[in-house]
C-alpha cells in the first residue's frame, strides 16, 4: 500500500512533467462550475463554514509545528514593524509609588502615560486604547463617572 506522502510526491512530479495536461484539467474543472466566480463563492462558503474553519485551524497548527523557524522570524518581524510605528514621549511623571507595578500605555502613537499594570491589563484587543483612555482620564484628569 502506498502512503499518502508518497502519493503526494508522485502527483507533484506528474504535474511538473505534464503542465499542458494540468492546464487542461483545470479548465475542465472550472467548466464544471460554469465559471470561476462560482468556484470562488463555493470556496468562500466552505472556508466560512464550521467544518472549513476547523480544517484551516488544523492545517495552520500543523504548519506552525513543521516550520518553527519561519514562525519565529515572522513573529520577530511583526513585533519590529509594530515597534517602528510607536514613539515614546512621556506626558506626565509617574505618580505611583515604587511598590506599584506600572506599564506605560500609548495614548497616541507617540505619547505614553504610566498606569498600574493590573488596570492596563483589564482591556486587550481591538479597542484597548479607547477603553484604557477612560482609566487614564480618571487617574490624570480626575474625571470620575463622567463628572468633570
Amino acid at each position: 500500500m502506498v502512503s499518502n506522502e508518497a502519493q503526494k510526491r508522485a502527483a507533484k512530479k506528474w504535474r511538473k512533467r505534464n503542465p499542458k495536461k494540468v492546464k487542461q484539467m483545470n479548465k475542465n474543472w472550472y467548466k464544471k462550475f460554469d465559471n470561476k466566480n462560482k468556484h470562488i463563492l463555493k470556496t468562500k462558503e466552505w472556508q466560512q463554514s464550521e467544518k472549513g474553519k476547523a480544517s484551516a485551524r488544523k492545517a495552520t497548527i500543523k504548519w506552525k509545528q513543521n516550520n518553527k523557524e519561519k514562525v519565529r522570524i515572522f513573529r520577530k518581524k511583526t513585533k519590529a514593524r509594530r515597534k517602528r510605528n510607536f514613539n515614546w514621549i512621556l506626558m506626565f511623571p509617574n505618580p505611583f509609588a515604587n511598590s506599584v507595578l506600572i506599564d506605560y500605555h500609548h495614548i497616541t502613537d507617540a505619547y505614553v502615560v504610566a498606569i498600574p499594570r493590573d488596570l492596563h491589563h483589564l482591556y486587550y484587543g481591538k479597542y484597548h486604547r479607547e477603553k484604557t483612555m477612560e482609566i487614564v482620564k480618571q487617574i490624570y484628569l480626575g474625571e470620575l463617572d463622567g463628572n468633570k
